[in-house]
Order: C-alpha cells, then sequence, then structure tokens
C-alpha cells in the first residue's frame, strides 16, 4: 500500500477523505478543472459561491462549475 503524506487541517474524517482523494487523483487538478462557480449577489456583484467552514453551524460549502471540464472528456 502506497502512503501519499499530505499536510492537511481539520478533523480526522475530513483530512481522511483528502488523503484518500489524493491516492486517487491529483486535488490541485482536479480543482483547477472544476473552479468554484462565480455567483451574482443582489447587488450584481460577483464572488465565488461558497460558505466557509463555520463552528457553529459545523458545515462548510463549495458549488465547483462541473461545465468548465474538457471536451475530450465527453
Amino acid at each position: 500500500m502506497l502512503y501519499i503524506h499530505r499536510h492537511c487541517k481539520g478533523d480526522a474524517s475530513e483530512t481522511g477523505l483528502v488523503q484518500f482523494a489524493q491516492g486517487v487523483m491529483d486535488l490541485n487538478d482536479t480543482r483547477g478543472k472544476f473552479p468554484t462557480h462565480v455567483c451574482k449577489d443582489a447587488a450584481g456583484k460577483e464572488s465565488e459561491c461558497l460558505i466557509p467552514f463555520s463552528s457553529e453551524i459545523k458545515f462548510n460549502l463549495f458549488i465547483r462549475d462541473m461545465a468548465q471540464n474538457d471536451e475530450s472528456d465527453n
């Protein structure tokens, strides 16, 4: 079994998922291939669609734009 060391911050479940996924795919390449979706607020200002982690709600969210993938994947 190949062990890949990747420095992660977070709880054991989160870091375990990141380390497992890194063994299957390159996370930086995947994140680059599918960027965070851009949303517009009521004033028309653009920003990334994400909710940063909050210890109060114990939740975070990233909406990735899967339409950005290569034409070769079709």
